[in-house]
């Protein structure tokens, strides 16, 4: 009897494959279902990429972070590059550090109570200078106690965030091999 079961079942199965090929004549056999599939598959990813984590004077930043200080300056460069051809953010005056600064600190890993994360901001010649070479008016108050280091080779800006917004934290500059949890990226 096991075998009549089986039978049975594969004949069932055959007539409602032929029923669904007999009603579905909407179905093309030339490739144009895959195309729209990936199309869809396209669209989904633009949208993702697009996605700002905050929005400040029309422009778009997002903030990527690892648990691990492993990101170098260079490795904030290539993170940035794929989410809409970004780069390491600069940080336009106090209003938009501390914007950045709140959402920031949203994006700690636990059990971890701070991070740092690259800008594309530069320090050199005890000032500050945006990605494009201009020079920024940040005010001093949102140095890390005890920066900005004057030694040449501590070129690259940071912000360290601590969860505890009363505790030390803000811009810091350190040489560009030094590792932080990640980036802060413009687009």
């Amino acid at each position: 009897m096991p075998v009549a079961k089986y039978t049975d079942g594969m004949k069932r199965r055959n007539e409602k494959e032929a029923s669904a090929s007999a009603t579905d004549t909407s179905r093309k056999n030339d490739g144009s279902e895959i195309a729209e599939l990936i199309r869809k598959n396209l669209d989904a990813k633009k949208k993702a990429q697009k996605k700002c984590d905050v929005t400040y004077d029309s422009k778009c930043y997002r903030v990527v972070v690892y648990n691990m200080k492993n990101v170098t300056f260079n490795d904030a460069k290539s993170i940035c590059k794929p989410i809409n051809n970004g780069e390491p953010a600069n940080i336009y005056d106090s209003s938009h550090f501390q914007l950045m600064h709140a959402f920031q600190r949203t994006q700690i890993i636990p059990p971890r109570t701070r991070m740092s994360v690259w800008t594309g901001m530069k320090y050199s010649n005890g000032k500050i200078r945006l990605s494009s070479g201009k020079i920024s008016s940040l005010p001093f108050k949102l140095w890390y106690p005890g920066n900005p280091s004057s030694k040449r080779s501590f070129t690259n800006i940071g912000v360290n965030v601590n969860e505890d917004p009363y505790f030390n934290q803000g811009m810091f500059n350190n040489p560009p091999f030094y590792k932080l949890h990640g980036v802060m990226c413009e687009m």
